[in-house]
Order: structure tokens, then sequence, then C-alpha cells
């Protein structure tokens, strides 16, 4: 039996969580990340990776932190589709 972590992780209960996700409420919704905000998604991401090793997953992933949700990068490349306000994280 194989111990895996299929999605996304919660970061927000840490402090580099809790700062990631204040950076991007006060993002103007569509704006790219800037250097600031690549930065805290790398510090969070590093410390998702490391709570499931530590946790004795045997499968771990990023955690989704880049990602507003699990499908707006798909839909991002749709014509007709107009995504709502992609500043809210699920």
């Amino acid at each position: 039996m194989k111990a895996v972590n299929n999605g996304s992780f919660p970061h927000g209960g840490g402090a580099v969580g809790r700062e990631l996700d204040q950076a991007l409420r006060v993002r103007p919704a569509g704006a790219p990340p800037d250097a600031a905000i690549r930065a805290l998604q790398d510090r969070a991401t590093r410390e998702a990776i490391d709570l499931q090793v530590g946790s004795g997953l045997d499968l771990v992933t990023d955690g989704l932190l880049r990602h507003t949700d699990p499908i707006t990068g798909v839909t991002e490349g749709l014509r007709g589709i107009r995504l709502a306000d992609r500043r809210v994280r699920c």
C-alpha cells in the first residue's frame, strides 16, 4: 500500500501560507505573480513537500500552490469561456 497526496495541500496553517494568502488577496485580479509572490510560493511549496515527507507519504505533490484551482489552467486556453475572480483559492 502506498500513501499519497493526490491534489492540493492545505498551506494556510503556517506562517508562510498565511503570508502567501494575504499577498494573493491584495494582488489585482488576473495579475501575474511578481517576484515576491513567486518567492512565497517557492517557500510554501517547500514547506508542503517537507510536511508530506515528514508525514510518511510515499508520493508527494507540490501542493498545487501555484494554481488558483484545479481547472483554471485548462479553461484559460478555451475560447468562449470567461473566468470569474481568479483570486479565490480552493
